[in-house]
């Protein structure tokens, strides 16, 4: 997510960059100043879109759900279930 949006931000800075000193004959210091406002503000939005659109029921890092904690408490359940068959032939 972040990655995406860091080389969102570098093209659409790049391109707006290029775009005002060839096209409207901006001096090349603001050129600059244009790329590094630019490229920031499409980072910060390509960010802010991907994280709003990200959804907790899928996989992802951000989801809600610990998929681990749940094998390990099936685990658990198994491993407890099975102690319990064996104490229950060993009085038996």
């Amino acid at each position: 997510m972040a990655f995406f949006g860091l080389v969102c931000g570098m093209v659409a800075g790049a391109f707006a960059a290029a775009l005002g000193i060839v096209m409207f004959d901006i001096p090349l210091w603001f050129g600059l100043l244009t790329y590094s406002a630019a490229g920031s503000v499409t980072m910060i939005g390509v960010v802010m879109v991907t994280y709003l659109r990200h959804s907790d029921d899928d996989d992802g890092s951000m989801s809600g759900y610990d998929h681990e904690a749940f094998l390990d408490r099936q685990w658990m359940e198994a491993a407890r279930g099975k102690a319990a068959e064996e104490a229950g032939r060993k009085v038996a």
